[in-house]
């Protein structure tokens, strides 16, 4: 029994692999346990800057983009966890096991809008043209 009445947390229901699924939004308490587990292991930054990180062999990149996939469905299994009766581990790991490479934002991305955890991705600056400067005198300057 639920103390209140109607569901606090926001809610949304995405297609995908033929079904519908409603993701949640995280509650505050799996919002800071999320961010905890996804960030456990990440040194803090010195003095503000946050190193580029250095591989020594390809096996340590593919590792980082391992880690980077599991915590992106660990925020999904967050996400379907009030609607669901397995743990949270079970989900996530039934998450890692059964979604492919390139359907893991298809999931990641609602859940993380739902739950003001997305980022979008950075673009790289547009490059300036020469008919650009030329027609805007203060950026020769």
């Amino acid at each position: 029994m639920s103390l209140f009445e109607a569901p606090l947390l926001k809610r949304e229901t995405v297609p995908f692999a033929g079904t519908e699924l409603t993701l949640y939004e995280l509650s505050a308490f799996d919002r800071c346990e999320y961010l905890e587990k996804s960030t456990d292991g990440i040194p803090p930054p010195k003095e503000g800057e946050v190193p580029a990180p250095e591989f020594d062999h390809l096996g340590q990149l593919w590792a980082l983009h391992r880690a980077d996939v599991s915590n992106r469905l660990l925020l999904v299994a967050y996400a379907l966890k009030p609607a669901r009766e397995e743990s949270l581990e079970q989900l996530h790991e039934e998450l890692c096991r059964s979604v492919a490479p390139d359907q893991v934002d298809d999931l990641y991305i609602p859940a993380a809008k739902l739950s003001g955890l997305y980022v979008p991705p950075e673009k790289a600056p547009a490059e300036e043209s020469d008919e650009d400067a030329e027609e805007d005198p203060a950026k020769k300057e």
